[in-house]
């Protein structure tokens, strides 16, 4: 019988944080408190609210396909690409929504194209009940458009309905969120072995995105190990 050691990496790693900090940062976009700016497709502000008083109503062209309601933001100083998500209430009435979602066009984010999520598709959502939509920015389902556009800043708001009927779409409470740490980087350091063992090193840069003072702390481990077998 051969004795042979066959060596294999286990590598476990472990990278923890606890943040003393602000809730994160959120900033209201639209709440349909006041006039109705910026806005396009058959949209109007109405009195059933999530929350406040006022909500938006849009209510679907007819007929097959998906339809939108963009809404343009530009002039009101938000970059996309500054904050972690986008937040919304919605509610649908009609129980034939076959494609429910957003598209953002504001370079950089998405280098400009048409960053696209999906919310909801047929049978997610129950008629007639308010529901919150929260988007990661930083990570679109899908990039649309023939070429990156660097001007507008757009949120389209896209439904389809397989009767091809109109039914009224609720938007309240627009709001944009930032998380008090962001992970601007990380960058693999050297790797160091020690008899068996190997030890990993990175180098891991985060940003305090509010005005508060912050205290987190880290912890990080990283080993390899070998066995001995019987052949």
């Amino acid at each position: 019988m051969k004795r042979s050691l066959h060596s294999y990496l286990i590598v476990t790693a472990l990278f923890a944080a606890s943040v003393t900090a602000a809730a994160p940062v959120v900033q209201t976009l639209e709440d349909f408190e006041g006039r109705l700016t910026g806005w396009g497709g058959k949209t109007q502000i109405v009195a059933q609210a999530s929350q406040g008083e006022g909500a938006l109503e849009w209510i679907p062209d007819s007929g097959a396909g998906p339809k939108a309601a963009n809404f343009n933001f530009a002039g009101r100083g938000i970059e996309m690409s500054e904050w972690d998500r986008l937040t919304f209430d919605y509610r649908l009435d009609g129980t034939t929504c076959e494609w429910w979602g957003v598209k953002i066009v504001d370079w950089p984010l998405g280098d400009g194209m048409q960053a696209t999520w999906q919310i909801a598709s047929k049978g997610d959502v129950p008629a007639g009940q308010w529901r919150t939509a929260a988007i990661n920015l930083g990570t679109p389902q899908w990039l649309w458009g023939d070429k990156p556009d660097e001007k507008s800043q757009l949120i389209m708001f896209r439904a389809q309905f397989t009767d091809g009927k109109a039914h009224p779409v609720l938007i309240d409470n627009i709001r944009l969120e930032r998380d008090p740490l962001r992970i601007q980087k990380v960058e693999r350091g050297e790797s160091i072995t020690e008899g068996d063992r190997l030890r990993l090193g990175y180098r891991i840069t985060l940003a305090n995105t509010t005005q508060a003072a912050a205290t987190f702390a880290t912890a990080a481990i990283a080993w390899a190990g070998a066995s001995a077998g019987m052949i």
